[in-house]
């Protein structure tokens, strides 16, 4: 994450904290990301050099009032006002993250070949909250590229035990044999 985008994720969250607004900012944040990535003509919008500062301000002013939280969009005016909207989704996400830290959950990512079974689930689940100490929050994706096995990451711990995995590296390593 940029410094810029932490010092506005840092900013929202401390706010959101003092006024103990930190859950109702969240599920906003979260709704917020998710309107960013199915409309990208929006960040298009509100960053177009051809359209005036101030009309900008006021598209984002019309689109989100009533509509956010006014700290998120106060949020929203301020990245339109300072040509940082084209970061928005990464200071939000960067609240997010800020949000599991505070909270004493850890986040996986964890990749699979197929969809895992309930028993599989809790299984890992289990085997993470022993490895890593405490809450964690898997989020499950699938990803039949990888064959088999599994991929887990939890903030810059990458554990890769996937067939694919193991395939390209048998491959690389026949590469490297001379016969």
């Amino acid at each position: 994450m940029s410094g810029v985008a932490k010092e506005y994720a840092s900013a929202l969250y401390s706010l959101s904290r003092e006024e103990n607004l930190e859950p109702e900012i969240l599920g906003e944040v979260r709704e917020l990301i998710i309107i960013f990535d199915e409309n990208p003509e929006l960040i298009r919008l509100l960053s177009d050099p051809v359209i005036s500062k101030a009309e900008r301000q006021a598209a984002a002013e019309r689109i989100f009032s009533g509509r956010v939280h006014p700290y998120l969009l106060n949020l929203i005016r301020l990245a339109v006002k300072n040509g940082r909207i084209g970061s928005v989704k990464e200071i939000l996400s960067g609240y997010i993250d800020l949000w599991y830290r505070y909270s004493g959950i850890t986040v996986a990512e964890v990749e699979s070949a197929v969809p895992l079974s309930l028993e599989q689930k809790n299984r890992l689940h289990k085997a993470l909250e022993d490895r890593f100490g405490g809450n964690v929050e898997m989020h499950l994706r699938v990803d039949p590229s990888l064959i088999g096995g599994l991929r887990v990451t939890v903030g810059d711990n990458l554990t890769d035990n996937t067939v694919r995995r193991r395939i390209d590296g048998m491959e690389r390593h026949l590469k490297q044999t001379v016969i």
